[in-house]
C-alpha cells in the first residue's frame, strides 16, 4: 500500500469524526449557502455560489437543470469542483435533488482530509461518490429491510 494510503487509512477514524463534526458545525445554519461557502476551503470560488445555489433550486424542484449544469460545466473559470458537482447532478439517475445533496455532502464531508489529499481530488472525490450514496439509499434501505440481510454477511 502507497505510504499516502496507508497514511489516510491510518487517520480513517479521525477523519471520519471530523467530517461529522464539520456536517454538524454548518448544518446548523440550515442553509446551503454556508455549505457552499465552506467548499471554497475545497477549491469552490465564491463567485460560484450563486451558480450552484441556482442549480440546487432547479434541483430540489425537480425542474430542468441542462442548462445551468451546462453553464458551469462549459465556463472555462468554473472549478474542477464545480463542474463535478454540475456534472453528477446532470446525471442523475433518479432524483435530481438527492443528487444535488449528495454531491454538496460528500464534498463537504471530504474537507475533513484536507492536508492528506490536496489540490481538490478529496472533495471532487466526496462530490461524485456522495451524489452515488444517496442514490443508492433507496434501495439500501430496501435491501436493510428484508429479513434476507443477514445471509449477505453471513454467506461465502
Amino acid at each position: 500500500m502507497p505510504d499516502e494510503a496507508r497514511s489516510l487509512a491510518n487517520q480513517a477514524d479521525s477523519l471520519y469524526l471530523r467530517a461529522i463534526e464539520l456536517h454538524q458545525e454548518d448544518s446548523n445554519a440550515r442553509a446551503l449557502h454556508y455549505l457552499l461557502l465552506r467548499l471554497t476551503v475545497g477549491g469552490l470560488k465564491r463567485e460560484e455560489v450563486p451558480t450552484l445555489k441556482e442549480l440546487a433550486r432547479l434541483a430540489f424542484l425537480e425542474a430542468d437543470i441542462s442548462k445551468q449544469a451546462d453553464q458551469i460545466k462549459q465556463q472555462a473559470t468554473s472549478s474542477p469542483l464545480a463542474i463535478a458537482i454540475a456534472s453528477v447532478v446532470a446525471q442523475a439517475r433518479g432524483s435530481k435533488r438527492t443528487a444535488m445533496l449528495g454531491a454538496v455532502l460528500g464534498a463537504h464531508a471530504a474537507l475533513a482530509t484536507r492536508g492528506s489529499v490536496t489540490n481538490g481530488v478529496a472533495e471532487i472525490n466526496g462530490a461524485i461518490l456522495g451524489a452515488a450514496v444517496l442514490q443508492a439509499r433507496d434501495l439500501t434501505v430496501q435491501f436493510l429491510e428484508q429479513p434476507m440481510w443477514s445471509d449477505f454477511v453471513s454467506r461465502d
